[in-house]
């Protein structure tokens, strides 16, 4: 592994970064993070206010509200 490059900061591209790469790769220098400057602002301003509205458009997506049994 090189280098993990956040595109944006929608956290289907930010949320998963571990799979691939934990904090001792990066302190031996064996790969990076690239990232605009601003992704963590970005990140914790604009997540938070739409974090409910995602989290019900998740639920529909997903079928979490569907009883149990076939879907």
């Amino acid at each position: 592994m090189k280098a993990v490059v956040y595109t944006h900061e929608h956290t289907d591209h930010t949320g998963g970064v571990r799979a691939f790469v934990d904090e001792a790769v990066l302190e031996a220098g064996r790969g990076e993070i690239v990232a605009h400057r601003t992704l963590m602002d970005t990140v914790i301003n604009h997540a938070n206010p739409v974090a409910p509205i995602l989290a019900t458009r998740s639920a529909y997506s997903f079928g979490t509200l569907l009883p149990a049994g076939d879907r």
